[in-house]
């Protein structure tokens, strides 16, 4: 967890501080911007998606089990509302004609499935990053590879 001064920084400047790692100069402030530079930066094959889930295991993790619930619950109320309302309508369309709706991510399960919760979908299942837990405390660090091109889905 990275600490500024004697207080621990929140997950969004440590976003920024694990982007400016990233970039070697100073990412745009505004988050949306900086999440679209990180996406296009994945997109031309800069950053891999090992280092976007690290970067999100680094924002996040490090705290207890209830504190990271805590903060995954707030992610997931921001995400909820920039979810897209005809994906949406696409994955309850599928499932009312009797599809299942597994989620592959490169993201952090525990964000997408707390997302797509507060957002009202129902899937059968998220695959993506898992975070190390060992005695209730949730580790930066990833538990296993992520399930996503080398990882397991093409």
């Amino acid at each position: 967890m990275l600490v500024e001064g004697a207080r621990v920084l929140p997950p969004r400047s440590m976003l920024v501080e694990g982007a400016r790692a990233l970039f070697g100069h100073e990412p745009p402030k505004d988050f949306g911007a900086l999440g679209a530079l990180l996406m296009v930066r994945y997109a031309q094959g800069e950053i891999g998606i090992k280092a976007l889930c690290d970067l999100q295991a680094e924002c996040i993790a490090d705290r207890s089990r209830e504190d990271l619930d805590a903060v995954v619950a707030e992610i997931a109320a921001e995400g909820a509302r920039l979810f897209r309302p005809e994906v949406r309508a696409l994955l309850a369309e599928a499932r009312r004609h009797g599809f299942a709706v597994h989620v592959v991510s490169g993201s952090l399960a525990c964000v997408v499935r707390a997302t797509l919760d507060h957002a009202g979908v129902q899937v059968e299942s998220v695959s993506g990053g898992e975070l190390v837990e060992r005695d209730g405390w949730v580790h930066p660090e990833l538990a296993g590879e992520i399930p996503l091109f080398e990882g397991k889905s093409h």
